[in-house]
């Protein structure tokens, strides 16, 4: 993955999430750096948060479709890369 595919999936998460659930914000990534296990911390690129399935699979095909890895939070279990995209949760407020 390149800096530049990174700007790339970034630019079409923003037309996918609305701006509150896209987090790009040095300071603001820094609770999604490590679960409770705060020995291990690495920060994401940025955070995806979803509303609904459709936003979901739309924000998983747009790292695919770039070569950039989507690392999932759950069950206290995160594992971080730099360069990462991370989608926090679903939110389905239907």
């Amino acid at each position: 993955m390149t800096t530049t595919s990174l700007a790339k999936v970034v630019g079409r998460l923003s037309k996918i999430l609305s701006g509150e659930n896209l987090i790009t914000d040095t300071a603001a990534l820094g609770p999604f750096e490590s679960d409770a296990l705060t020995m291990y911390k690495c920060r994401p690129s940025c955070v995806a948060l979803p509303r609904d399935v459709d936003e979901l699979i739309a924000v998983v095909k747009a790292c695919a479709e770039h070569k950039v890895p989507v690392v999932t939070r759950g069950a206290s279990r995160v594992v971080l890369r730099p360069g990462s995209v991370k989608s926090s949760s679903v939110h389905d407020r239907r």
